[in-house]
C-alpha cells in the first residue's frame, strides 16, 4: 500500500473538496463524494490479493478466509488506518466481479480517449 499520510496532513489542513469514491469516506465523513455532484463518476485506489489462473477453489478459500481475519484484526486495523486505507474485505467472487467492472470501465474510457499502448 501506499503511504498517504503527507497528501492527508496537506489535505485536512487545506479545504478538500471531494473523496473519490461512491461514498464518503469514513476517515473524511465531512468531504462529499465527488458522484454527489458528479453522478457516475468515481475514482479510486485499490489493492487486491489474487492468485494464479487454475488456482483450485479450495485453496482460494482458504487464503481469503486467512486474509479476512488477519485485516479484521485490530492491530491491522490500526495501521490501514495510519494508512488512510479502508479495507473492503470481499469475497473471492465479489473480488472477481469488481475486477471485472473496472476492467471494463477503464477499458470505456480508453476507448474513448482514443488511446494506444505504444
Amino acid at each position: 500500500m501506499v503511504t498517504l499520510n503527507f497528501f492527508w496532513r496537506k489535505v485536512l489542513h487545506n479545504r478538500f473538496c471531494w473523496a473519490g469514491g461512491t461514498t464518503r469516506s469514513p476517515l473524511l465523513s465531512d468531504v462529499p463524494a465527488i458522484s454527489e455532484t458528479l453522478p457516475g463518476f468515481v475514482s479510486t485506489v485499490w489493492y487486491a490479493a489474487v492468485a494464479p489462473p487454475k488456482t483450485p477453489n479450495q485453496i482460494v478459500e482458504k487464503l481469503s478466509a486467512a486474509m479476512s481475519e488477519v485485516l479484521r484484526g485490530s492491530e491491522s486495523m490500526a495501521k490501514l488506518q495510519t494508512l488512510q486505507s479502508t479495507p473492503v474485505l470481499n469475497s473471492p467472487v465479489e473480488a472477481a466481479g469488481f475486477i471485472a467492472a473496472e476492467s471494463e470501465r477503464w477499458r470505456k474510457v480508453i476507448v474513448a480517449a482514443g488511446l494506444k499502448p505504444e
